[in-house]
């Protein structure tokens, strides 16, 4: 018999026989609960890859990825300002700290950048920021 199966049966002789002291705590108890751990690992990393597989998750990371990809291209192309510096302008301009932003493109093919600002105390401001020259166009 292998050691698993000798460790379960003395297991059960030991809670279910006649040799069981009551509060006793075996050697096989504490085998028996390094397994049930193991066993739980061994789920986990089985789990782990097919729920990175999932094609809702790879859908998800391609449509991100193409958002990221736009975004490059389009401060690129029609010479915006970065993020960095409009993110500085709005903190230091308006006073709080951005917790959303989005860049979007107007009609009259300019682009601003429109920010969700949390104020130091504590209320949520929108702002809306030209993308080409820093200007803050409004703040709600």
């Amino acid at each position: 018999m292998s050691l698993i199966v000798k460790a379960i049966v003395r297991h059960n002789k030991l809670t279910h026989g006649s040799f069981y002291v009551k509060g006793q705590y075996s050697i096989v108890t504490a085998m028996m609960k390094h397994i049930q751990i193991l066993l739980i690992i061994v789920m986990l990393l089985v789990a782990a890859p097919l729920r990175a597989s999932d094609p809702q998750n790879r859908v998800a990371h391609a449509q991100a990825t193409q958002d990221q990809d736009r975004a490059y291209k389009a401060t690129k192309a029609a010479g915006l300002l970065p993020y960095s510096l409009i993110r500085k302008v709005a903190e230091d301009k308006i006073g709080g700290k951005i917790i959303s932003q989005k860049l979007v493109r107007t009609n009259t093919d300019n682009w601003i950048y429109q920010l969700r600002i949390r104020k130091k105390d504590g209320r949520v401001v929108f702002a809306v920021i030209n993308a080409k020259n820093g200007e803050i166009l409004t703040v709600k």
